[in-house]
């Protein structure tokens, strides 16, 4: 492995399935800033709801070895499939044995393969200076832009609370998801997450299969979805299917594919952003936080 001439290593680490590949639109945008890289792959081609899956495992196979030119990904494949009924203990499961075959030590990041960094440069600059890393165990989240439905030539994102997603760890343990007990920094290094953003048969497809499957009715919410166009947008307010208003609003942004949006239209997604520059940096304080967490306040 090329390892990159740094004392601070940066390693990521990708759950992959049917959906394998938006692999090749998130891995070219982060492979030559970080060290290290594990994509978990269940050995017995299973959901973590128990369904079979089925894909090119040749193309796969190639593509990695095709785009890893610096020999820094390692493929691990394991049974993940733990409990069919409750499929969150699956991914908690792939995401705390992922973290250990990369190792101890330096920053881990995880990611989905529907997940894009839009700078990825300077989340990985703010890594390899802060003195965070030696700090008590904690997360630092990125704002997520969700990408909720693509056209011809828009996309819809969702705007509404800023969602923080714990994304970087010193210390892997996941519990819920890729989340923790931990103090959670906030960076403002946005991630598109494609989610919704796909065609009908891959939705169906991910509805019956996440990790979230037990937390609300995906096939209702998918039927809602598929009528959504240009036309009817404005009229969807509230709609985050267990927090209504979370999701207040769509957006419409110039642009379908991720190449478009990020190279092209960066710029424009400042619209989307709810948390002011003083209101992260207040977040930031552990006992700023903490006084609000007990006493329940939402800010």
């Amino acid at each position: 492995m090329t390892k990159l001439k740094n004392t601070v290593e940066i390693k990521v680490g990708i759950c992959i399935a049917y959906d394998w590949e938006m692999l090749k639109t998130a891995l070219p945008l982060f492979y030559n800033q970080v060290d290290l890289i594990c994509l978990s792959l269940d050995i017995n081609r299973e959901t973590w709801s128990g369904n079979k899956f089925i894909f090119n495992e040749i193309d796969f196979f190639s593509y990695v070895k095709m785009i890893d030119t610096q020999n820094k990904i390692i493929i691990y494949q394991d049974d993940f499939c733990v409990d069919k009924q409750n499929p969150m203990k699956g991914e908690v499961f792939q995401r705390n044995q992922m973290a250990k075959k990369l190792g101890k030590g330096g920053w881990h990041i995880q990611i989905d393969v529907d997940e894009y960094f839009v700078d990825i440069e300077s989340l990985v600059l703010f890594l390899r200076k802060t003195n965070l890393l030696n700090k008590k165990d904690l997360n630092i989240c990125l704002p997520f832009y969700i990408m909720f439905k693509h056209f011809e030539t828009t996309s819809l994102f969702i705007k509404g609370r800023m969602e923080w997603v714990p994304v970087v760890t010193n210390n892997p343990n996941y519990e819920y998801g890729r989340r923790n007990g931990y103090f959670n920094y906030k960076f403002n290094s946005p991630i598109i997450h494609q989610s919704w953003a796909r065609t009908d048969k891959e939705i169906q497809q991910k509805v019956n299969n996440w990790g979230h499957k037990t937390d609300f009715d995906g096939v209702a919410f998918y039927e809602k979805w598929a009528k959504l166009d240009l036309n009817n947008y404005k009229k969807w307010i509230n709609f985050h299917p267990i927090d209504g208003k979370v999701w207040h609003e769509l957006v419409a942004i110039e642009g379908h594919s991720i190449d478009e949006l990020v190279v092209k239209n960066k710029s424009k997604f400042k619209i989307l952003r709810s948390d002011s520059p003083l209101k992260i940096w207040l977040k930031n304080f552990r006992l700023i936080s903490r006084i609000f967490q007990i006493f329940q306040i939402k800010w």
